[in-house]
């Protein structure tokens, strides 16, 4: 086995080993689902459904981890980037409510290589017929982060390359109104733009998210968010300065403690002055799978991503998410 498959056993099992411990419907929240993509994951963008919401003078916790996989190239004009990488996102949050008010903590750590899950992508491509963007052209199991613009390399990144570290921390101070949650977020540039955990500055963040149950087994839910970006010494030339994001989605009642979920997730684009998609396009998101209340107090999500916008954010993603409060 070998550091990529460890990492990736070690934050599976920190998520099951947690799971005896949110009180909450699992119908309720959508899942905490963001862009993965390279040029993406070093933004930080607000992830919805991200608030804990322990009992008054009371704590929660909640491990989240994303497995995506990304292959795309292009070339236009005075302009070349390939990103064929697989990323590991796990991101440990504390909270706590002090009179109503839910304030939290996100500690990300990220991991980028080679990875492992190319060869079972071409195969399920080749079993439905699915676009594969080039896949078939490119090297198995490579890490090549490269963005070249005018001659001048800007991004260069592979397997001799340090990808992984302590991402960008991230402090929130929400409230919630009935069924309407209101965050204010702030980015701090703790991670770094030369191995690809940060992007050198900060950002602040407002997040308006709501629920609705719209009959005995069904909900809906939804929300939007405006962050403002700092330059940082990620393409700061390129940087938008500000960027929107989005989240729809319902979700079944299956039973008493499981629920079934689909939600789309988008983001403008984060980057201008540019021919190529990766940059200059919006993102899109789609997201299928399950929510399962373990316990009273514990709620654990299993969903599959895929991108709806080609080029713009990874094929294809795992997401995995422990919830847990102390009531």
């Amino acid at each position: 086995m070998n550091m990529r498959q460890t990492r990736a056993a070690v934050a599976l099992a920190c998520c099951a080993v947690t799971a005896p411990a949110l009180a909450s419907n699992p119908a309720a929240h959508p899942y905490t689902i963001q862009n993965e993509s390279t040029l993406a994951i070093v933004h930080g963008l607000p992830r919805f459904g991200d608030t804990l919401q322990p009992a008054i003078g009371k704590g929660g916790f909640s491990a989240s981890l994303d497995w995506t996989n990304d292959y795309t190239s292009s070339a236009e004009g005075n302009e070349a980037i390939v990103l064929d990488a697989e990323t590991l996102h796990l991101r440990l949050r504390a909270a706590a409510n002090w009179g109503g008010w839910l304030a939290s903590a996100t500690l990300p750590l990220i991991s980028h290589d080679e990875g492992v899950l190319d060869s079972s992508i071409d195969s399920w491509h080749d079993l439905t017929g699915l676009p594969t963007g080039g896949r078939e052209d490119a090297p198995r199991d490579r890490f090549l982060v490269r963005y070249v613009r005018d001659g001048e390399v800007l991004l260069n990144f592979d397997d001799t390359t340090s990808a992984d570290g302590i991402g960008d921390v991230v402090l929130s101070l929400g409230r919630q109104y009935e069924n309407t949650v209101v965050r204010f977020e702030v980015k701090l540039p703790t991670g770094e733009a030369e191995s690809l955990t940060g992007s050198g500055g900060a950002s602040g963040s407002v997040v308006v998210e709501s629920n609705r149950q719209i009959s005995p087994a069904w909900y809906s839910f939804g929300g939007i968010a405006i962050t403002a970006l700092e330059g940082g010494d990620w393409l700061p030339g390129l940087q938008r300065n500000v960027v929107g994001s989005a989240l729809a989605g319902v979700s079944a009642s299956l039973s008493d403690s499981v629920a079934a979920k689909l939600q789309l997730n988008a983001h403008s684009p984060l980057y201008e002055d540019s021919d190529l998609d990766q940059l200059r396009r919006s993102a899109v998101l789609i997201s299928t799978g399950l929510s399962w209340a373990a316990s009273e107090r514990c709620l654990l999500d299993v969903a599959l991503v895929e991108n709806l916008t080609s080029r713009v954010a990874p094929d294809v993603g795992l997401h995995l998410n422990l919830r847990t409060v102390w009531q």
